[in-house]
């Protein structure tokens, strides 16, 4: 993939692709052979066109192509269909990879008229917004930071675990199913929960994917303080996640751990973009991460589907007794 719009140029004219920003769609689209054209990136945030860095090699087969010339075409088709706010919306629209770029353009009026004909908001009508979001994102990171993660209460409610359950295969639109209990008695189990893990986490994954393309798709392109470390979590909840999760007991579970609370966070963020940008996260009813990290919050290790129940691992207490599940 190239950054900004993929363009070809030949010593006559140039041709620009439509709907992608990969040269190689585009060609196919544009029903050429990409090896015969010079290529050329045209990078809308600054207005800029680059060419194609060519071998020896390849300067040998294109030889025949001026690239002054094509150049100069390359330059020419950029102002004439990207010069305007609309003629550029009109093309950005269509690819949703290129919208971080949009924080990049330095004109404070050309990149406000860019997120307002886009999104419906400038930078500070989109900053309004953010104060109920950021408000319960704050809450999160404090439950993350503070979670006593796999050191579970001597007394645990049934009825309150299998709710979340619910909940969380409710918001995916799965059935309810019963819960199976496993205690963490030693090593080999740990091990035995982990690999589960790793097993089932496609159960969750295609909602992550989802909120991480309506997350990426929509804020990405506005540069407040939010827009990387909330929409990605990630990097924020990696720094507090080994809280309680340092000990080789709990090594290669607290990817886990991770996983899950950064998943919450992007899905609670994803949450207030306005609906008609929530295109691929609009099906599912709820957060369906949020139970889970409530699971994990309460000291337990949950797994996911196996074998129709739900799998959830009990860790022990401190002194080696079982939690009791009533």
């Amino acid at each position: 993939m190239c950054e900004g719009v993929a363009l070809f140029a030949n010593n006559t004219k140039a041709l620009y692709g439509k709907k992608t920003n990969s040269h190689s769609d585009a060609a196919k689209a544009l029903h050429i052979n990409e090896d015969e054209w010079r290529k050329f990136e045209y990078h809308f945030w600054d207005s800029t066109v680059s060419m194609d860095h060519y071998d020896a090699e390849a300067e040998k087969i294109l030889s025949h192509i001026d690239p002054i010339i094509a150049t100069r075409h390359a330059k020419a088709l950029a102002k004439r269909e990207f010069s305007t706010v609309p003629n550029l919306c009109k093309w950005l629209k269509d690819v949703p990879s290129e919208f971080h770029h949009i924080r990049r353009i330095k004109d404070d009026r050309r990149r406000n008229l860019v997120l307002k004909t886009l999104f419906g908001k400038t930078e500070k009508e989109y900053a309004v917004t953010l104060g109920e979001r950021n408000k319960q994102l704050e809450s999160l990171y404090k439950r993350i930071r503070e979670a006593h993660v796999f050191h579970p209460k001597p007394e645990l409610s049934k009825k309150e675990i299998q709710l979340k359950v619910d909940f969380s295969l409710g918001f995916l639109n799965l059935p309810k199913v019963g819960i199976k209990f496993k205690y963490l008695n030693d090593s080999r189990d740990w091990g035995e929960a982990d690999t589960y893990a790793y097993a089932n986490a496609y159960t969750y994954a295609y909602a992550d994917a989802d909120a991480d393309a309506n997350a990426n798709t929509y804020t990405n392109a506005y540069a407040d303080t939010y827009t990387n470390a909330y929409a990605n979590a990630n990097t924020y909840t990696n720094a507090y996640a080994d809280t309680y999760t340092d000990t080789n007991a709990y090594a290669n579970a607290r990817w886990w751990y991770r996983l899950i609370s950064a998943r919450s966070a992007r899905f609670l963020f994803v949450e207030h973009l306005p609906k008609k940008f929530r295109v691929k996260t609009k099906k599912y009813k709820g957060n369906p991460f949020m139970p889970i990290f409530d699971l994990m919050e309460l000291g337990l290790y949950p797994i996911g589907l196996k074998n129709k129940k739900f799998l959830i691992y009990v860790p022990l207490l401190p002194n080696g007794n079982k939690p009791k599940i009533v």
